[in-house]
């Protein structure tokens, strides 16, 4: 499902073995409050298309409404894989072993 996520910086979807970075804002009582903290993160996070939002959800960006709904469900489907992770002692966080790319 990474593949499915967009890099602006480099102008293509990211592949298997790419790192995914995806920016974590602090939530605000009002959600007009919350954009210079998307602007920002997207800005120090070019190569992103997702920001979570602490305690209200995720914005995800992308150059068509049908990419960015692909995106979204593959950034969804992400997120749970790495807490199914998590509870099986796993690190999300660790890349994929050099045996793995056999």
């Amino acid at each position: 499902m990474i593949k499915c996520t967009y890099n602006w910086k480099l102008g293509k979807n990211n592949k298997y073995f790419d790192e995914l970075v995806v920016p974590i804002v602090e939530g605000q009582p009002e959600e007009i409050d919350l954009a210079p903290y998307v602007a920002k993160a997207l800005e120090d996070y070019p190569d992103t298309s997702c920001v979570i939002i602490r305690r209200h959800g995720m914005y995800v960006v992308g150059p068509t409404w049908e990419k960015t709904k692909l995106m979204l469900e593959s950034f969804d489907y992400l997120f749970h894989i790495a807490m199914q992770m998590k509870l099986y002692g796993l690190d999300p966080t660790q890349p994929p072993t050099e045996s793995s790319k056999s």
